[in-house]
């Protein structure tokens, strides 16, 4: 199943994006209240970059957010690119939905920050769907504790993800 991604800038879009995130909040983090996942989106629309994927009827099915930089490092890490995250609805969750929006994003920073070689994601140790999903693409790293728990973060050279991604194009 092909859906169509964009970036989202315009305020239909983002409102969708944010109804859609606040449903799935516990996906993002089982611990997040309503309150936590609207300042996560505000933290996602105003410094990082919102990208989403719906279908022909106009209902979001996949929301993901990046940054260029680090929130830890004031985003000066202008190196890196971190995915804070990729949340697909739960009815497309194992078809090939993850990867075609890791290929979106990872194209998509490509073409806007050519000077990023690293490219970083988070998944909550505890989350073992996740981390495997993502130990696919890119290699554990560290842990870092954070107030919901225990998050694994994922690094690895953008150009070697671009090659892990390119042996999955005939999907």
């Amino acid at each position: 199943m092909k859906v169509p991604f964009q970036r989202a800038t315009a305020d239909e879009e983002l409102a969708k994006i944010s109804l859609f995130m606040l449903k799935h909040k516990s996906d993002f983090n089982p611990a997040f209240t309503t309150l936590d996942m609207l300042e996560q989106l505000y933290t996602n629309m105003t410094q990082g970059y919102l990208h989403y994927a719906m279908t022909e009827e106009g209902r979001v099915v996949v929301a993901g957010a990046y940054y260029h930089g680090t929130p830890e490092k004031q985003f000066a890490d202008r190196h890196v690119v971190f995915i804070d995250y990729v949340i697909l609805d739960p009815a497309y969750r194992g078809t090939t939905l993850f990867l075609q929006s890791l290929q979106h994003i990872v194209g998509w920073v490509r073409e806007a920050h050519p000077e990023a070689t690293e490219l970083r994601l988070k998944a909550m140790s505890d989350n073992l769907r996740v981390c495997r999903l993502y130990g696919k693409f890119v290699q554990p790293s560290y842990k870092e504790d954070t107030p919901y728990g225990e998050m694994t973060v994922f690094c690895e050279n953008i150009n070697q993800i671009v090659a892990i991604l390119k042996k999955f194009d005939r999907l």
